[in-house]
């Protein structure tokens, strides 16, 4: 499988957008099928603001519908697997690590904070 990545930080121009294929593909793979659920009892994560970094949007290229979309944000998980907990911003962080060059520094450390909470 192959799975596109977006990362969600522009406004009015193209967000950043790579594949992940092969090894990496499997890695994100096992990555979602091993975050826990949300339960009652887990302490809400904050929604993304209208501006600014909003997270990763997860496609498996093959479905290509938005009902197969998974946005990574805050340490909340949410696609067609239901919600699940990104504890650390771990998947955020590994996510953002898989863009290699195809983000310039300024958008990149810009993230980078923002997971730190430095935004």
């Amino acid at each position: 499988m192959i799975w596109q990545v977006t990362l969600d930080i522009f406004s009015g121009r193209p967000n950043p957008t790579w594949q992940l294929a092969g090894a990496a593909a499997e890695d994100l793979a096992r990555r979602l099928r091993a975050a826990p659920a949300v339960t009652p009892a887990a302490p809400r994560p904050v929604a993304p603001p209208d501006l600014g970094y909003r997270g990763f949007v997860l496609r498996p290229e093959a479905a290509g519908e938005a009902e197969h979309e998974t946005r990574v944000y805050g340490g909340l998980i949410a696609g067609p697997q239901g919600e699940q907990l990104d504890s650390g911003r771990q998947l955020e962080r590994w996510l953002l690590a898989t863009a290699g060059d195809r983000l310039d520094r300024p958008v990149f450390e810009h993230v980078l904070h923002s997971l730190d909470g430095r935004v």
